[in-house]
């Protein structure tokens, strides 16, 4: 993330008239950035980020692939596992990528079987 000196030290260059407002834009969009509340339906987007919650429950049977629908239309090049803080038992368990994402889902195995998992993907 850019620091907002950094941005202010730039927005001395401009016209007196726009350094406030924009220092105002700046400093509101820097200082609110959240990834958001995972809600546990699906679809369940971040806040501010090109990306979502995603949930499931790991297979029966431990190093079982499955996969995840995202429906972004492109390949995520990102997840990783999170803990909904809301949930009681909601736990990180370990994640394997068993094979590239695409288009449309993404595929994992764990060691944990029958576990809930909340995933952020991004992409």
């Amino acid at each position: 993330m850019a620091a907002l000196g950094t941005i202010e030290a730039q927005l001395n260059a401009l016209p007196l008239e726009l350094r406030a407002p924009l220092r105002r834009i700046f400093t509101e969009i820097l200082t609110q950035l959240r990834f958001g509340h995972p809600k546990g339906s699906q679809p369940d987007p971040c806040t501010n980020f090109g990306a979502g919650f995603f949930h499931a429950t790991t297979p029966g049977v431990a190093g079982t692939e499955f996969s995840i629908t995202h429906g972004f239309g492109r390949t995520p090049y990102l997840a990783f596992p999170v803990a909904r803080l809301d949930a009681v038992g909601s736990a990180i368990v370990p994640l394997t990528v068993s094979r590239a994402a695409d288009d449309n889902r993404v595929y994992f195995t764990s060691t944990v079987a029958s576990a809930p998992v909340s995933i952020y993907v991004e992409g």
